[in-house]
């Protein structure tokens, strides 16, 4: 299981929106979305 895997488990069993967890980190939706879908690479 990757991290991403890992995180997006817990914002599931946490009931939390991705926007929620966006807003809480300081990212876009978009970006988050991306990151989680393996889109992207995870950032340096």
């Amino acid at each position: 299981m990757s991290s991403f895997d890992y995180l997006k488990t817990a914002i599931k069993q946490q009931g939390c929106t991705l926007q929620q967890v966006a807003d809480a980190s300081g990212m876009t939706k978009g970006y988050l979305s991306q990151l989680l879908n393996a889109k992207i690479k995870s950032p340096s």
